[in-house]
């Protein structure tokens, strides 16, 4: 009897379950689907409140207005609306002048535009729309492994870990990147259409392939990296000579220039932002992030370890990490090389992923990028495991070819099949937690008409990131905001505040500025550093950089206002245990101490503020149920 529930014996089973091609792409569209429904319930949260605003006409706002098709830019590079955005809040004081954060989405925008015009204030009806997504996603993924996997079950299995991926769900929960579902969806059209033309003689594919990529690039920059896949395809599937073969990708190199020219005479980009490196524009600043990033998201695909683990740690102890992770990815490589030698279409898989890595190396390590990446991940993970299943003698002829594949099979099933969907199925919760610990911060905000004609100035904040998200979020639910919102610091390191004279304030942060890649946003401080002596001026406040850590991050920064403190602004508010609470300014000569916040303790404080205070029940009842939607 324990042999028949042995983890063989169980994945015997699965390998039956699997092994319909007929049916497969069918069920795992319905299992995408399933797997999402949670998201239905998370309402909006971070950015989808930016979008809803957009569209709404930026109420209260009306002053950095865009069209409503521009819902993707958050900073347009214009010095003026930048300037006005850091006197409103939008923008912190350390924002770079020029910085542009603006994301060419137009495909991807009209969704949520067409989202609007059905249902205006429908949350159930946006995530709806991102689940039929998912779907049509594991539809053709499961499509395109079955073209590209033998046996069937193999490419069941490849299938089943591709969407059952907590790097997959957690854009699914989260509306706003909803784009990235729909250029994936693009990208794995491409490469079926591609296959089509290449292998079966189907002409239209030569037309459907490259028009198919154009659409993933109108939904997100990311479609650029199914380029890689390309690439190795010709490598390693397509026929005839080289010359030939890099021809044949003229058209998808063709139409990249095309969007990147338009994209750049519409005045789309990023630049300034340490969250986002463009490498046409940064291309030195690029390979430095690339070195460090590439290992964070290839361990994510393969051990299952989320890069944003690498932000909780300290300084000193991210290198060691991403050492310890290329040598797991050495042992990952050894395990897979006897396969690599005889499997031409592994070979593809993963020369693709380690070429769409690259472009996804752009934006700081997070596992939402690693759509495509995972494309060709899951695809060497299902063919290990079945190598392992199957034991060939080629595999196991030596001993030392025995220990990796023993080891690594069963700990991706583990990490993918068991711990992944679990912390996908997290995802919508932690969607709910993070817009109701934005809420619990705005508490101390004031909803009366009067705060638009008052200024509010918040002494520290764990992220500016947070200080971002709160005009948005009160324009969307058409809430007034303050006249003028400020934080003279955001980041979780120790703050020592003092008051030299009645109308200064000296901040000491113990934790610079710009040291963190959450505190990066809206300024790249190894781009444009800051140097003492450096003065931002803002209506009644100047603020000069008096010292800095010789990277450019200040860490002693002298406020200057017009007016005594007591007067300056109406109201003082600071960061204090999930909230914002009442700031008591220090006598003249005396000063205030605000303490470190670790991360992990904020990260705990928001989950279970989130659970302890019953915001679930809320985030979980839906503003409009499915029958009315139907109505």
């Amino acid at each position: 009897m324990g042999s028949s529930l042995g983890p063989r014996s169980l994945l015997e089973r699965l390998r039956r379950l699997l092994s319909d091609a007929g049916s497969l792409p069918r069920s795992i569209a319905l299992l995408a689907a399933v797997l999402a429904l949670p998201s239905l319930a998370t309402g909006l949260g971070a950015d989808d409140h930016h979008f809803r605003m957009v569209l709404q006409g930026f109420p209260g706002l009306e002053e950095l207005a865009l069209d409503p098709f521009d819902i993707f830019t958050f900073a347009d590079g214009d010095p003026r609306r930048n300037a006005l955005a850091i006197e409103r809040g939008s923008l912190p004081w350390w924002a770079a002048p020029d910085l542009r954060l603006s994301f060419w989405r137009p495909l991807a925008a009209a969704t949520h535009w067409l989202d609007r015009q059905l249902a205006p204030d429908n949350t159930f009806l946006v995530h709806f729309h991102g689940v039929l997504w998912y779907a049509v996603l594991g539809f053709a993924v499961a499509t395109l492994y079955r073209r590209f996997l033998l046996p069937p079950w193999v490419a069941g299995l490849a299938a089943l870990l591709y969407v059952v991926d907590d790097a997959r769900l957690m854009s699914v929960a989260w509306a706003a990147t909803r784009n990235t579902v729909m250029s994936s969806s693009a990208c794995v059209l491409v490469l079926l259409a591609h296959d089509r033309w290449r292998r079966d003689g189907w002409r239209p594919g030569a037309f459907l392939a490259p028009l198919a990529f154009v659409a993933g690039l109108l939904c997100a920059e990311a479609s650029i990296g199914v380029l890689g896949y390309l690439v190795a395809y010709a490598l390693f599937l397509d026929g005839g000579p080289l010359k030939n073969r890099a021809l044949r990708l003229a058209p998808y190199a063709l139409s990249a220039l095309a969007w990147a020219t338009a994209r750049s005479g519409l005045g789309h980009g990023v630049e300034g932002s340490g969250l986002y490196v463009d490498p046409l524009v940064s291309p030195r600043l690029f390979l430095d992030i690339a070195a460090e990033h590439l290992p964070l998201l290839l361990l994510d695909q393969f051990a299952g370890l989320n890069p944003a683990l690498s932000f909780l740690l300290p300084d000193g102890w991210v290198l060691p990490y991403i050492l310890a992770g290329i040598a797991f990815l050495l042992v990952v490589a050894w395990a897979v090389l006897p396969i690599l030698r005889r499997d031409v279409l592994l070979r593809f898989w993963a020369v693709g992923l380690l070429l769409a890595a690259i472009p996804a190396s752009a934006v700081v390590a997070q596992n939402r990028v690693l759509f495509l990446v995972g494309l060709g991940a899951t695809a060497v993970i299902a063919r290990g495991i079945q190598a392992w299943l199957e034991r060939p003698p080629w595999l196991f002829e030596g001993r030392h070819w025995t220990t990796p594949i023993g080891l690594l099979a069963p700990a991706a099933l583990v990490a993918h099949l068991v711990l992944a969907p679990l912390f996908g199925l997290a995802a919508a919760a932690w969607m709910a937690a993070y817009d109701n610990s934005l809420r619990r911060i705005e508490q101390g905000i004031p909803r009366n008409p009067g705060i638009a004609e008052q200024d509010v100035t918040i002494v520290a904040l764990p992220t500016d990131i947070l200080l971002h998200g709160i005009p948005y979020r009160r324009s969307s639910l058409r809430w007034p905001s303050p006249l003028r919102l400020r934080a003279l610091y955001a980041g979780m390191g120790e703050v020592e505040i003092g008051r030299p004279d009645e109308r200064t304030l000296v901040l000491d942060a113990a934790s610079t500025f710009l040291s963190r890649p959450w505190t990066m946003v809206f300024r790249d401080s190894r781009a444009d550093p800051f140097a003492p002596g450096d003065v931002v001026r803002l209506s009644g406040l100047a603020i000069e950089v008096l010292e800095t850590d010789g990277r450019g991050r200040p860490w002693r920064v002298r406020f200057r206002f017009d007016e005594p403190l007591e007067t300056a602004t109406d109201h003082w508010l600071t960061w204090s245990s999930g909230r914002l609470v009442p700031f008591e300014l220090p006598p003249v000569g005396g000063s205030a101490r605000i303490p470190r916040i670790p991360i992990v303790f904020l990260m705990w404080r928001t989950a279970a503020e989130f659970f302890r205070s019953g915001a679930w029940k809320r985030a979980y009842a839906l503003d409009t149920g499915p029958l009315e939607v139907l109505r």
